[in-house]
């Protein structure tokens, strides 16, 4: 049996590590990343000796790799390289980014040479329970640009039928008949008709320990808090966002208690004033790093944030978490249904804050 994951994020390659060592240990796995984050030399020889091949290629961090003169050579050098490397057919292929010309065209073309082929969507993030920020960019931007994007990738670019989805959402593409989630039994609707296969807790750690496996002497500060953050451009009240902060480092420190923050990978904001009280987690890490070492050292750490995956994450191995969502000023009831069924805190006053810190 042959593999093929192909990956954008820390969180993704993560999971398909786990997948890669874990369930599927016995078989050919084949990487494709399209590297969204900051990676070392360590990591990459890592992956060499996890995977049978692996193959890097730019992405869109940091952010002047999305400006459109950028992305345009990318696509042309990705097709090129993808129609050299693409020679043999794989059983399985996981795909997240279904919409992306280079992922619809692994999809053509492993689809030609196996037409047995399973297409997977692999878990990212939250998306498969929330809706986090609904994406209103470049050819999404309404329905008469998504008609044409239709038109430009199933004619002009001749795609034809492997252009066919469900709706205008990632993992809509109906050749995806299958999902590999953390926590299937919480997946949102659009994923009912799918098969979803549950990802064990101990491949998510498998997976977490040896992305990490490198960075062993890495300092870990003591910390009795933790605010972990999406990007920022996902708060539709930032303000809002950093006076709630301000005020939960302001109390901990008044209750004797040390505050730590986690940035999202990729956040690419200057102006952190409002956390000036607090100690900065290295931002380059995913939430995943930390939590393998809090689990290891039986620590009794609080997850605080809002609408973070880091705050599924922290539950999903057992730490006391709390969500704020509530305070943002936002409203989502798909969130809010997913956080209740994890049993996170949900806190709706001031009050019940301060008393929780």
């Amino acid at each position: 049996m042959k593999n093929l994951f192909v990956c954008h994020s820390q969180a993704q390659l993560i999971l398909a590590i786990g997948l890669a060592k874990g369930r599927f240990g016995e078989q050919t796995n084949n990487l494709i990343l399209f590297k969204d984050f900051f990676m070392g030399e360590e990591l990459k020889r890592n992956l060499n000796e996890i995977f049978n091949t692996v193959y890097i290629r730019k992405g869109g961090y940091p952010k002047q790799n999305k400006k459109w003169k950028k992305k345009g050579y990318r696509f042309i050098s990705d097709l090129i390289f993808l129609k050299k490397t693409l020679i043999s057919f794989y059983n399985k292929v996981f795909i997240i980014c279904d919409q992306n010309l280079q992922e619809l065209y692994i999809i053509k073309k492993t689809y030609i040479l196996n037409i047995k082929t399973e297409f997977i969507w692999l878990e990212d993030g939250s998306y498969p329970y929330f809706l986090n920020i609904e994406n209103k960019q470049g050819l999404n931007r309404n329905r008469f640009t998504v008609h044409v994007r239709q038109f430009i990738f199933k004619y002009f670019l001749q795609f034809g039928s492997i252009y066919s989805y469900e709706g205008n959402y990632m993992a809509g593409n109906k050749h995806l008949k299958t999902a590999y989630l953390t926590m299937p039994e919480c997946a949102r609707d659009i994923f009912k008709n799918k098969k979803l296969i549950k990802i064990e807790a101990k491949e998510y750690l498998i997976g977490i320990k040896s992305f990490f496996s490198n960075q062993k002497n890495i300092f870990f500060p003591e910390g009795d808090i933790i605010i972990v953050f999406d990007k920022f451009d996902t708060y539709e009240y930032l303000d809002q966002i950093k006076d709630i902060c301000s005020y939960v480092i302001k109390v901990s420190k008044q209750k004797g208690k040390n505050v730590l923050f986690k940035l999202h990978p990729r956040e690419e904001v200057a102006n952190l004033e409002f956390l000036e009280n607090a100690k900065e987690l290295n931002r380059n890490f995913g939430f995943e790093f930390y939590i393998s070492r809090i689990v290891e050292s039986n620590s009794t750490i609080k997850v605080i944030g809002f609408k973070s995956t880091s705050l599924q994450v922290a539950k999903f191995f057992d730490l006391e978490t709390i969500s704020l969502f509530l305070l943002s000023g936002e409203s989502n009831k798909e969130l809010c249904d997913f956080y209740k069924k994890l049993n996170i805190s949900l806190l709706k006053n001031i009050e019940k804050l301060e008393a929780s810190i």
